[in-house]
């Protein structure tokens, strides 16, 4: 079977404002459109086809990252939800990685953007198929986990196990 093509990758965000803000002025996204906001007061359709709670409200903005990556991001208001990102180890827990040909001078580049938070240091995988690979964790001013990466082997190439 051959493998599927990704066509975007989907976040929800707490403040879309501010996630549009950050990727185009930190990461330089361009925006794509933005539509909503979508809701359908007296019936099902929010649940029946996105699977939140039928009084929900819906905003989105697509964004296009380098390399063709095209990045939706949502902003629901819904009387159930859950106001918290998660962990990287919890279930759902995710993070976006980004190529960087230089991780040390992007990582101080965004530590100086406000809201933006560096987890620890940049780091060289010692040892290992992705060996050499230099890599760092952030988080965004909305919480959102990213990596910045610079991998010694191409992923077209892969890596030996």
């Amino acid at each position: 079977m051959k493998p599927y093509t990704a066509h975007h990758i989907g976040y929800t965000v707490p403040d879309l404002e501010q996630a549009v803000r950050f990727f185009t002025d930190a990461l330089g996204a361009e925006v794509a459109y933005r539509t909503g906001p979508f809701n359908d007061p007296d019936g099902d359709w929010m649940i029946r086809q996105l699977g939140v709670h039928p009084r929900s409200e819906l905003r989105i903005a697509q964004l296009r990252l380098g390399g063709g990556l095209q990045l939706e991001l949502f902003e629901y208001d819904a009387p159930d939800q859950r106001r918290a990102l998660p962990r990287n180890s919890d279930w759902g827990g995710q993070h976006l990685a980004l190529l960087a040909e230089d991780v040390d001078a992007e990582a101080a580049r965004l530590a100086a953007y406000p809201g933006v938070r560096v987890l620890g240091g940049v780091d060289t995988v010692g040892e290992g198929p992705i060996k050499g690979t230099r890599w760092v964790y952030l988080t965004t001013p909305f919480g959102m986990y990213l990596e910045l990466i610079a991998p010694v082997v191409p992923l077209t190439q892969g890596a030996e196990p």
